[in-house]
């Protein structure tokens, strides 16, 4: 019986081994990438099958787009900041809590507008069969975004 266990325990340990050794061989490629400085570009690049002059181009499109949708984070996150000290500060739903609800949803809707322009923006810069699956691909996050569960008041903002 100890024998058993023993040849048990010893399976267990080899499978969780081999298991991280695959694990290891088969992400070390995306890790090394996204490790990186540039690596989400470097991502794109390799997933979507991007020569040089379409990298670069997006690229381009990227850094252009990248400080307006900092604005777009910094004026949602206070916008929920001054969301919930309403709340907290209110027993009872007035109407400058509906303004800033309001608020919320219009600064995420200019976000998400914002963000469609880029996704086609860069979607255009690809073959079309790739610029189709990169539609795609960002369409699932945006939709997963929107979801009720996701839209709750996020205070780490």
């Amino acid at each position: 019986m100890k024998k058993v266990f023993l040849l048990l325990i010893a399976a267990i340990a080899l499978a969780c081994m081999g298991y991280a050794v695959y694990f290891k061989a088969a992400t070390h490629k995306t890790q090394n990438m996204m490790g990186a400085k540039e690596g989400g570009m470097e991502w794109l690049r390799s997933e979507f099958h991007l020569d040089d002059v379409q990298y670069s181009k997006i690229k381009a499109l990227h850094d252009a787009f990248e400080p307006e949708c900092d604005k777009h984070c910094r004026d949602l996150a206070e916008a929920n900041r001054n969301l919930a000290k309403l709340m907290q500060e209110s027993p009872e739903y007035s109407p400058e809590i509906a303004h800033a609800l309001e608020k919320c949803a219009e600064i995420k809707s200019e976000c998400r507008k914002a963000t469609l322009g880029q996704i086609y923006a860069v979607s255009h810069l690809m073959g079309s069969d790739e610029g189709l699956r990169y539609r795609r691909m960002m369409a699932a996050c945006l939709v997963e975004q929107s979801s009720p569960k996701n839209n709750q008041l996020d205070s780490r903002q």
